[in-house]
């Protein structure tokens, strides 16, 4: 979604805010597509309970693959091989 649409603005706000903080602390921040995450790891699209802890288990599983050298970048954006 647009981070011009007004309902976004905020969490876009609150997200550029998280990335300059946990910079500032050196952490590395990585992009990540949840849906194609999904697809390449060959997992459900069964409905699920709750959305956004299925979305943070896909970011999980896409940075380790990160971390163990098994992905690619398309553009800044990751994704596991």
């Amino acid at each position: 979604m647009s981070p011009i649409l007004p309902t976004m603005r905020l969490l876009t706000l609150r997200a550029s805010h998280l990335v300059r903080v946990l910079k500032e602390r050196k952490y590395r921040l990585i992009e990540v597509f949840s849906q194609a995450s999904e697809k390449i790891l060959g997992l459900s699209k069964e409905p699920r309970k709750n959305k956004d802890e299925y979305d943070a288990l896909l970011c999980a599983l896409t940075a380790k693959a990160y971390l163990e050298g098994k992905y690619e970048d398309l553009d800044g954006i990751i994704l596991p091989k």
